[in-house]
């Protein structure tokens, strides 16, 4: 399995003007850069400790072959399949029609992975074997806009960049520990592998 990054967010669930409120940081610009950067990589770490897409991104999961059953969607909440394609026995790319798939997409702020099966009374063509990427599902993921991601995935955003802002260099005169209010804000959304 592969998952590749098609088209990145392009928002962050957090404004600008509510991190620099958090961070208690002027409205003058002079850090905005950094600041930003912060906040897409807090970002960042919460999508990956969580396994959810938190901002409307695109992505294409990519496989050796069908699974036994459903093709499990990553990256919760599932918006939309945009496309099912294979690589035929043949060798050639072929897109497979929505009417010869089901789609199930979990809604809610905690939805869980969403799955595509074949349709009602069918199976899943062949592909070829022993080829990376014989059978790719393109898909959108993530909650519609930044009010609709959970307060406690912004709250603990909030808390990544702030500590990224106060402990920006590679040592500091205090000792660091790990803020505790993260993993408790975070957990409860975690996708694990059951």
């Amino acid at each position: 399995m592969e998952l590749r990054l098609i088209t990145a967010p392009t928002a962050e669930p957090v404004s600008m003007s509510d991190i620099q409120a958090h961070l208690r940081v002027g409205v003058d610009g002079s850090e905005n850069a950094i600041i930003a950067a912060f906040l897409q990589a807090a970002r960042e770490a919460v999508e990956g400790y969580t396994e959810r897409a938190l901002m409307p991104q695109t992505w294409q999961l990519r496989l050796m072959d069908f699974p036994d059953g459903a093709i499990s969607i990553p990256n919760p909440p599932l918006v939309s399949v945009t496309s099912l394609a294979i690589t035929n026995t043949a060798g050639a790319a072929e897109t497979i029609n929505g009417a010869e798939y089901q789609v199930e997409a979990p809604t809610g702020p905690r939805a869980w992975q969403g799955a595509i099966l074949p349709a009602y009374e069918t199976e899943w063509p062949d592909v070829q074997p022993d080829t990376l990427g014989a059978v790719r599902v393109t898909f959108t993921a993530g909650y519609a806009n930044a009010a609709a991601v959970p307060a406690a995935l912004r709250a603990a955003i909030l808390l990544i960049t702030g500590d990224m802002y106060e402990n920006r260099e590679a040592s500091t005169e205090k000792a660091l520990t790990a803020n505790p209010a993260v993993r408790r804000l975070l957990d409860p959304f975690r996708i694990m592998a059951v």
